[in-house]
C-alpha cells in the first residue's frame, strides 16, 4: 500500500491567539468529519497560574466547514481533574462507534521531580459534552518481560 501526501496546509485558528489570553497554544488536533463539516479536539496550552506555577492543557473543541478553518467555540470538552490529570489532559485519539464518541488521551499527573502518564478514556454522544473519564492504562500496570516499565518522565 501506498501512501503519499501532495499538499499540507497550515490550520487556521479564528480569532487567533494573543498576548492577553489565557490560552497561548494549540497543538495535537484530531479532527473528525461529521456530515457537512469536521469537528476536531485540539490541547490548548493556558498560561500558569498562582496555584499551578506551569503551564497546563485542556482538550478544546473546535469545528470547520472545510477542514482547515477551524473556528474556537470556547468549549473545554476535558480538563485537568484531581487524580492522575492533575496537571493536563493531552493528545486525543478520536473514535465514533454506535453513535458513541470514544476520546483516548494522554492524563499527566506531577510526580516528584518529573510527571507521570497514564491513558485516559473519556465518552458521550458529542465531543462537546464528554465525560465518565477513566484510566485504561497506567504506569504501575506496565510490565515487560524485564520487568516493570517505568514511564515518569524526569526533566
Amino acid at each position: 500500500m501506498e501512501i503519499s501526501v501532495e499538499k499540507t496546509q497550515d490550520i487556521k485558528f479564528n480569532p487567533e491567539y494573543d498576548q492577553k489570553s489565557e490560552t497561548f497554544g494549540a497543538m495535537s488536533m484530531a479532527v473528525v468529519r461529521v456530515e457537512n463539516y469536521y469537528q476536531a479536539l485540539l490541547r490548548e496550552l493556558h498560561r500558569p497560574k498562582e496555584d499551578i506555577p506551569v503551564a497546563t492543557s485542556v482538550l478544546a473543541f473546535v469545528q470547520s466547514q472545510n477542514g482547515v478553518d477551524f473556528e474556537r467555540s470556547g468549549v473545554i470538552s476535558v480538563k485537568p481533574g484531581v487524580s492522575s490529570d492533575k496537571l493536563a489532559v493531552e493528545d486525543p485519539t478520536i473514535v465514533k462507534l454506535n453513535g458513541e464518541y470514544f476520546v483516548f488521551h494522554s492524563a499527566v499527573n506531577p510526580k516528584g521531580h518529573g510527571v507521570e502518564v497514564a491513558i485516559q478514556l473519556v465518552t458521550g454522544s458529542n465531543l462537546k459534552e464528554l465525560g465518565n473519564k477513566t484510566v485504561i492504562l497506567s504506569p504501575k500496570e506496565l510490565k515487560t518481560v524485564f520487568g516493570n516499565v517505568n514511564i515518569v518522565k524526569e526533566p
